[in-house]
């Protein structure tokens, strides 16, 4: 399995005295780059440990094979608790 390579990189670099707001980064894993939909991303680096990064993200459209089986046995199982 090929590694997976993250790279944080500036957009534009910041004036004297300013600070960058997260939108004001490039991330990257491997050529794709994080960008809409994403609302969060965590990068743990505790000492000792490999590097550890979480996303989260909203997709616009989820495609899943049998969802609606998941779905009605969740409604199903709901309907039972009222």
């Amino acid at each position: 399995m090929k590694g997976l390579k993250l790279s944080i990189k500036p957009k534009r670099e910041p004036s004297e005295g300013q600070s960058l707001n997260s939108s004001g980064y490039s991330i990257k894993i491997n050529d794709w780059e994080l960008g809409r939909g994403v609302t969060d991303f965590k990068l743990e680096m505790s000492a000792g440990k490999k590097p550890k990064a979480t996303i989260t993200f909203t997709p616009s459209v989820t495609d899943v094979d049998e969802m609606m089986a998941v779905v009605g046995l969740q409604t199903s199982m709901s309907e039972l608790n009222e």
